[in-house]
């Protein structure tokens, strides 16, 4: 391989690496601005979150998910009362007029929806904890 034809693909190389690196940078350039202009609607948004509920509301709701998950299935324990929950028709009982309807079952039924607002009043105020400016 002649020196002529080594400086002609180091050069080719090296270019192409160049022109990568400046495409990756101006691709970060280009992420760093749009970012930097959704910062404005984020904390608009927040804002307005803020002013919809305020912290009385956020207090009801936390409240009342711990009563349903805490409070009612203690309650409930000691004093005996059933929960009724529907039951599902068979699969042949398209109406469900001979199948299905209601059960009364012991103790408390938490759902996995509950499960979830638990972990997510968990996980706010965990989150908010942390970032604490005062």
């Amino acid at each position: 391989m002649t020196m002529e034809l080594v400086s002609l693909l180091v050069g080719g190389v090296s270019g192409f690496v160049m022109k990568l690196i400046a495409f990756q940078v101006q691709s970060q350039q280009d992420l760093f601005k749009q970012q930097m202009a959704w910062i404005p609607v984020a904390d608009e948004s927040a804002d307005r979150a803020e002013r919809r509920g305020g912290v009385a509301m956020r207090r009801f709701i936390v409240v009342s998910i711990m009563l349903g998950v805490v409070y009612f299935p203690l309650v409930m324990a000691f004093t005996g009362i059933d929960t009724v929950v529907e039951t599902s028709p068979a699969s042949w009982d398209i109406l469900g007029i001979f199948t299905g309807g209601f059960e009364s079952i012991e103790g408390y039924l938490v759902m996995e929806e509950i499960r979830s607002a638990v972990m997510a009043i968990i996980g706010f105020y965990f989150g908010q904890g942390t970032i604490r400016t005062k």
